[in-house]
């Protein structure tokens, strides 16, 4: 009896070592499969088996296995919350299919690459690959691609406040996901149609929308579609001031974006449970769930949820009467949001930037800011040439400043920013630890029920 542990761990490096071999001497189309397999479980480790796969195709030299491992790398890398890492493999991807002349492969590769770009603020960039990854799918008669590529057009209407033809196509998309049988397509198009409805403040139109597609991913295992609806659902709850069912529906999102590490999930959770801790005047819980959410955006570099980030952390500076603080955080965010074209933050933090300058008894920017949010509600704001939106973006007092050497300007911005970088780091620890003190001393306040 006393040899059996020794031969139980004898036996468990053996077939240790006989997997690594398997694995090893797998085929890159094999090694593939297995990442495709697990990226439903292990988003990891498919991007463990996929640069297995690619090292793999390149000994095989196997364009398209190369191909096909690079797309799956920029996959896991997005779903991971990598933007700034999918980019090179995605592009690598995209450029080998079209080598190739490989229509589909070319159709997902740019339909990928257009969702990394909108996360990282450039839509039009986002635009045209979802245009190109359309067209394809229109010309192969693929019905399951089209409603992808409907889909993804659909979110760049929305974010420009385009809202008649974002429900067009989020219409259309669910139409060509029930013809190709996809259920969670359909699903995703009723909350997608639901976030439109809620940001023209139609709450009870949203909600319907919102109400069918929880009944369904209740029962499916698309966690990020779970947790997506959740915030959805509890968000409104907030807005009409139902703050107990508000916090049910959000913390439940928190904890299932723990449990299956979504990264871009649980930044939004905390986001939104910030604002919801906020409209409960618990200003210091709120505080700290919004520095989370904030420290989580720069680690993975999502400007699309820092930029909401900013101007909520502006909002709750603003309501505490820190109206300089606050200002400088919606200015940063009101630029974010411009890049993206997001009009309806960017129409909240015209707004918000208005009473604040108001407050500070400057009255010309709060006229500019008070002008610039009429413009983004008409849709004017866009039309204008690029020169003017960007002189926009300034306060009037240094709108009017004259020309700067670019060399002096370029230098004192690079030193500038680095050195804002290094306070604001160093800040974001001192105030993170502080909030922290101060939940320990009142845990009611940042427990999350």
């Amino acid at each position: 009896m006393k040899l059996l542990p020794a031969f139980i761990l004898i036996l468990t490096i053996v077939l240790s070592d006989k997997c690594v071999a398997q694995w090893t001497n797998m085929g890159s189309d094999a090694l593939s499969n297995k990442a495709e397999a697990l990226r439903e479980t292990d988003m990891e480790e498919s991007l463990n088996f996929s640069h297995k796969a690619l090292k793999a195709a390149e000994q095989e030299k196997d364009t398209f296995e190369i191909a096909r491992s690079l797309l799956n790398i920029g996959l896991a890398m997005y779903y991971t919350s990598r933007f700034d890492g999918a980019i090179e493999p995605l592009q690598r991807s995209y450029k080998m299919y079209e080598a190739l002349k490989n229509q589909a492969g070319i159709s997902t590769a740019a339909t990928n690459l257009g969702l990394v770009y909108i996360q990282i603020s450039k839509i039009q960039l986002a635009e045209k690959y979802f245009n190109i990854s359309y067209n394809i799918d229109r010309s192969l008669k693929d019905t399951a691609g089209m409603a992808i590529g409907l889909n993804n057009l659909a979110k760049v209407f929305h974010l420009r406040g385009n809202y008649a033809l974002a429900l067009e196509y989020f219409e259309k998309s669910g139409l060509y996901e029930q013809i190709a049988g996809n259920a969670d397509g359909l699903a995703t198009a009723w909350i997608n149609t639901g976030v439109v409805y809620s940001d023209m403040q139609q709450y009870d139109r949203g909600n319907a929308y919102f109400i069918k597609a929880l009944r369904y991913f209740e029962k499916s295992d698309n966690h990020r579609m779970y947790v997506t609806i959740l915030i959805d659902i509890g968000d409104n709850e907030r807005i009409g001031a139902d703050f107990g069912q508000a916090r049910q529906h959000i913390t439940k999102a928190i904890a299932v974006s723990k449990k299956y590490a979504l990264t871009n999930e649980l930044i939004q959770s905390y986001i939104h449970y910030s604002k919801l801790l906020l409209d409960q005047n618990q200003i210091d819980s709120a505080d700290y769930y919004l520095f989370k959410a904030m420290d989580m955006c720069v680690e993975s570099g999502n400007d699309l949820e820092a930029c909401e980030a900013m101007m909520q952390r502006g909002i709750l500076l603003a309501k505490q009467q820190k109206y300089e603080e606050s200002t400088q955080y919606l200015l940063n965010a009101f630029e974010f949001a411009s890049n993206m074209q997001h009009s309806t933050i960017l129409q909240k933090i015209a707004l918000q930037l208005s009473d604040n300058y108001a407050a500070l008894n400057q009255f010309s920017n709060a006229l500019k800011y008070q002008k610039i949010a009429t413009e983004i509600a008409s849709g004017d704001f866009f039309n204008q040439p690029d020169s003017t939106v960007s002189n926009q973006l300034k306060p009037a007092a240094e709108a009017n400043k004259g020309a700067i050497s670019n060399t002096s300007f370029l230098v004192g911005i690079a030193a500038g920013i680095f050195l804002i970088l290094i306070l604001t780091i160093v800040l974001l620890v001192v105030r993170i630890n502080q909030l922290k003190k101060q939940i320990a001393l009142n845990p009611a306040s940042g427990e999350e029920r």
